[in-house]
């Protein structure tokens, strides 16, 4: 049954996550991109379940944090993710304290997922959910100069996993994959002052960026209203932007080019098909049919300032059809796009 289009229209309305429930994993830290992922939801009003594997105080702390800072009900279970039979105690746990599950952020890993549907669709015969999965730029690219080939395999799997689960639960469930560069979390800490300064000189805006960053991601992938229809389309994002966010309906102006996706290069861009670079500003209306549907959702993401880069599957490109003298069929598509204006 195909899921349907929301119904509010204020925007207040359109992010708010009033009685719903998202379990976030791996949220014990300070800093986190799991702990400002409960963060972002519990501000819009999500009740929060969230684990720890280790750190039962700082998960403890975090859930004290929340339910004063957002006056929302929260706990903290302990899970081992890459145990089947520990998660699917651990969700059944959840739905006994909570009485359901609306959205789950896969932050701690792969196995996240597991135990959150085990059967067909009409196990949610509840409602629809969301599941978003914290995947990695290093699931796109290999790295330099560390050697990390068992790291950067599991992202790229998280990635595909992600695609591949937006096509299988698309009656009940929406699911989407965020691949963040470097992040401020503590978690590298121990790497050497010298590779650190060579990560930082090859991003665009010249620091790592911060956790509290992505929290409007997560809680905007989750949302069930703005982006009812986003499946499929991952946002790398290189130079985060401060700017308007925009909406369907919206005129965008952007910088972008376009590569045919290439999984055999090291960036996955393989022959550039199409750019305004030297030729001019794109300026389109967002979410009215004017661009393809990977374009409609992936800018919608992105905010005034922001480069980022667009990996987007054939069917939210120019699928079977192609385009004809560019683009072959069932191409995947990679674009590289700075969003530079928004005017409603």
């Amino acid at each position: 049954m195909p899921q349907q289009p929301p119904k509010a229209t204020k925007l207040a309305d359109l992010f708010s996550l009033k009685g719903k429930v998202v379990i976030i994993t791996g949220a014990s830290g300070p800093k986190g991109m799991g702990i400002e992922a409960a963060r972002g939801c519990a501000e819009m009003g999500a009740d929060v379940a969230i684990t720890y594997s280790s750190r039962k105080e700082g998960a403890e702390k975090n859930v004290e944090e929340l339910t004063k800072d957002y006056g929302v009900k929260a706990k903290a279970y302990k899970c081992n993710v890459g145990d089947f039979a520990d998660v699917e105690r651990f969700v059944n746990e959840v739905l006994k304290d909570f009485g359901k599950v609306d959205a789950f952020i896969a932050n701690a890993g792969a196995t996240a997922n597991s135990g959150v549907v085990d059967g067909s669709p009409q196990d949610w015969d509840k409602g629809h959910g969301s599941f978003v999965v914290t995947a990695s730029i290093s699931g796109h690219i290999a790295n330099y100069p560390q050697e990390q080939t068992s790291y950067n395999v599991a992202k790229a799997g998280c990635i595909h996993m992600a695609r591949s689960l937006a096509n299988e639960w698309r009656d009940f469930a929406r699911v989407n994959s965020i691949s963040p560069g470097y992040i401020d979390t503590g978690l590298s800490d121990f790497i050497d002052a010298k590779t650190q300064e060579l990560w930082r000189s090859m991003i665009p805006m010249g620091r790592n960026g911060l956790a509290q960053e992505l929290k409007g991601a997560y809680v905007y992938l989750i949302c069930f209203t703005p982006v009812a229809s986003i499946m499929g389309v991952t946002k790398t994002t290189h130079q985060a932007g401060s700017g308007a966010q925009p909406k369907a309906g919206d005129t965008v102006t952007i910088e972008y080019t376009g590569f045919l996706k290439d999984t055999s290069k090291p960036d996955n861009k393989g022959t550039k098909f199409d750019s305004s670079v030297g030729r001019g500003d794109f300026v389109v209306t967002i979410g009215v049919g004017q661009v393809i549907k990977g374009w409609d959702e992936g800018v919608t993401q992105m905010k005034v300032g922001e480069k980022a880069t667009l990996d987007i599957s054939s069917d939210y490109g120019y699928g079977a059809k192609g385009f004809p003298g560019h683009i072959p069929p069932n191409s995947d598509l990679i674009f590289d796009v700075e969003l530079k204006n928004v005017k409603a």
